[in-house]
């Protein structure tokens, strides 16, 4: 036999109490025997015989009833008993996939009419549920009632965002028990969608679970969307003439027909445009003198995904933030050049553009700093003068952004911003194998650096990049690293001083030291140091939602605080599938997420 719950049976211990009561209560007999009432004691004695007999009973009986309720909390079962019920014993977790491309159709109906086939499969399991999108949006722990479950698919909505269920998983492990003979079954319901997923995914469940997927499908195939809009400004002295070109695309096997209008304020243009199956369409507009600043482009149909349809862009003037390249003219310091000339010139829809130029260490000036908000140094601090020293300590108090690249100097670059006080990270030597024989690897990230914030969702290489040689940095506080090796080697520093910023990086842009300049990550990381730190609140260039969508969730003046994926104004996200990342429906078969995890389509 074996307890439930056998932390109960301690309350045996109990029985104790009466047993004390019952010596406390013991009569002793007077001893003192006088003649003239001999013929009591005889009276007394039988007395005395019955009472003892009754005080034992009440004592066996309150041990007994004391032993009962004890048994009763603690749950006796025999173990064979419970073998033959945890057979018909099961615990399920529902994952429900609420990113935008799940909005094709009724996703609550198959939400519903799904689970309820499921739960008539399983009558006696217990019930868990996971509501996902670019993050955990619900969350419903073992034992859910099917009427919460219920309630639950009715007020859950489709989400503006590319699905990324990274986090979802994470939570789904210990939703279940750890029974083992209890039977466990996780239950996918999404259209299964290339770009919503991550290999890691499934892996992190525990492989006891059994996985099944529950596909929905889509119940049209064709779509149309607007991939970007561009637009330049024509030379005219009399009027304002901005040229646009707008970028549609056919996603679907049949060709598509509908009217693209563009509006900016009261003015409206309209196009009736044919894509052919799988094409893109280029369509040009020519605005004259656009009374606003802000322009939507809009596809009039009612396709498969309608968060593509729509376009708003910013189309006043924007200025590019200036950006210099420090270097001392050294000939291996050329591929770095190429690549941050690579980086910093792509221009981004939505985000500040900016303008590079390079600059020789011995040509720099106090004058010629102020031109620049953000500077990249190639391991060339070290042949700047004490003059221009002190031009960039000042440069940086007023609020410029500095990003210093490690290399073969970094023992006197480092030591030169020691010198002026800029840095207080300081050099500790060479670390790694200069014949790439052995990779590092990244081994711990700050998560709460706002720098790290554009791979909140996980969609990174980072920690997948061989290092091959970096300089140990010597740290004044820990928190200034935001991601370092294995072994806590810094590669990535931020320090302030000032109004300004600096980072420093443990590497450097040659493939000699790392893969990092050919990594994933090294564009949005660089861009988003450059964008959080020196732009701060900027134009929306963007949206896909036309003005009146906006205007009905409380948006007027389409400006927003930057954010690295979904954009938010007045705390409301307006990015609605921004990256069209779902508009091509390339479902799961397409991409393998691993050998142990293949679909089972419901």
């Amino acid at each position: 036999m074996s307890f439930l719950f056998p932390l109960f049976l301690a309350a045996s211990g109990l029985i104790a109490i009466p047993v004390i009561l019952h010596f406390m209560n013991r009569h002793v007999p007077n001893k003192i025997i006088f003649p003239s009432i001999r013929f009591i004691m005889k009276d007394n004695e039988y007395h005395k015989g019955k009472r003892g007999l009754q005080d034992k009973i009440l004592l066996l009986i309150r041990i007994l009833l004391i032993l009962i309720i004890t048994l009763l909390f603690a749950k006796p079962f025999l173990e064979k008993a419970m073998q033959v019920n945890s057979r018909s014993y099961e615990e399920i977790v529902f994952f429900y996939d609420l990113s935008y491309s799940m909005s094709s159709g009724d996703s609550k109906r198959f939400f519903k009419q799904e689970t309820e086939k499921i739960l008539a499969a399983h009558p006696n399991a217990r019930v868990a549920a996971v509501f996902s999108s670019h993050q955990v949006e619900k969350l419903l722990k073992m034992g859910t009632t099917q009427t919460r479950l219920f309630d639950s698919i009715k007020s859950q909505n489709v989400r503006y965002s590319a699905g990324n269920h990274n986090a979802a998983f994470n939570e789904i492990t210990p939703l279940f028990s750890h029974e083992l003979e209890i039977k466990k079954y996780l239950y996918v319901l999404s259209d299964i969608q290339k770009y919503d997923w991550q290999k890691r995914d499934l892996t992190i469940i525990d492989p006891s679970v059994h996985i099944k997927f529950v596909k929905k499908e889509n119940p049209q195939k064709e779509n149309l969307a607007i991939l970007s809009v561009s637009f330049e400004r024509m030379k005219s002295k009399k009027q304002k003439l901005i040229q646009c070109t707008v970028t549609v695309k056919n996603y679907g096997l049949n060709k598509l027909s509908c009217p693209l209008i563009l509006r900016a304020g009261q003015l409206e243009m309209k196009s009736d445009i044919t894509v052919q199956a799988s094409a893109t369409h280029l369509e040009i507009f020519t605005l004259v003198n656009p009374p606003s600043n802000t322009a939507t482009a809009r596809l009039d149909i009612n396709d498969q995904i309608t968060g593509d349809n729509s376009y708003a862009f910013w189309i006043a003037n924007e200025t590019a933030v200036q950006v210099a390249v420090i270097s001392d003219s050294k000939k291996d310091k050329a591929i770095e050049e190429f690549f941050l000339k690579k980086i910093i010139s792509i221009k981004e829809s939505g985000y500040t553009h900016f303008a590079c130029s390079f600059l020789k260490a011995n040509t720099i000036t106090a004058d010629s700093l102020e031109h620049y908000q953000i500077i990249y140094s190639t391991d060339s601090i070290y042949a700047l003068n004490d003059t221009q020293m002190k031009a960039l300590n000042q440069w940086m108090k007023n609020g410029g952004l500095l990003i210093y690249f490690s290399g073969k100097k970094s023992d006197a670059s480092l030591s030169r911003l020691n010198k002026f006080k800029m840095s207080q990270v300081k050099y500790n030597g060479i670390h790694g194998d200069f014949n790439k024989l052995k990779a590092y690897f990244i081994g711990s990230v700050n998560k709460d650096s706002q720098v790290m914030s554009i791979f909140v969702d996980g969609r990174s290489d980072l920690n997948y990049l061989p290092i091959y040689r970096h300089i140990r940095f010597k740290l004044p506080d820990p928190k200034n690293a935001i991601f370092s090796a294995p072994n806590g080697d810094a590669l990535l520093t931020h320090e302030t001083l000032g109004n300004g910023h600096l980072f420093c990086f443990a590497v450097n842009l040659s493939p000699e030291w790392s893969d990092f300049p050919t990594s994933l990550s090294i564009v949005p990381l660089l861009r988003n140091i450059m964008n959080l730190l020196s732009a701060g609140s900027s134009v929306l260039s963007y949206s896909p939602g036309d003005e009146q969508s906006l205007r009905e969730r409380g948006i007027h003046d389409f400006k927003f605080e930057k954010m690295p994926s979904v954009t938010l104004v007045n705390s409301i996200p307006v990015e609605t599938n921004v990256s069209r990342m779902e508009s091509s429906l390339q479902y799961m078969e397409d991409y393998q997420l691993s050998e142990r995890n293949k679909i089972e389509e419901g």
